[in-house]
């Protein structure tokens, strides 16, 4: 159920994106309580990133959206906040000042999966 999306300007050489997805969908797992099967890790490097910051979009950046049925929420985002950012950081070398996350509660009628949606397989 959980899906986390990074985009990056990182370029897909500088950094091993199995081993970092891996690692995301481990944390991500044991974090929200969720099977591992459910979790997904969908990584996009060599995105244009511009900020306010970073008018060059030179620096390592990051745009990352996690959506999940359940299991957020103002403490659930924190817990999560202090497990990916340390992963991110470290394969990607991303300052805390230039990485976004945006939290996303989907309905489970809102979600499919094996053909029907997470309220057939949830009710």
């Amino acid at each position: 159920m959980p899906c986390l999306r990074i985009e990056t300007n990182v370029s897909k050489e500088s950094f091993n994106q199995e081993k970092m997805a891996n690692e995301l969908l481990e944390a991500l797992a044991k974090s929200m309580g969720k099977p591992i099967e459910y979790c997904m890790v969908v990584i996009v490097p060599d995105t244009l990133i511009f900020t306010g910051v970073d008018k060059t979009g030179k620096l390592p950046s990051v745009n990352a959206s996690l959506m999940s049925i359940g299991c957020l929420g103002l403490k659930e985002n924190k817990k999560l906040v202090a497990v990916l950012y340390p992963i991110i950081q470290k394969y990607l070398g991303v300052n805390e000042g230039l990485c976004y996350i945006q939290f996303k509660d989907v309905p489970s009628k809102d979600l499919s999966y094996k053909n029907m949606t997470f309220h057939d397989i949830l009710g």
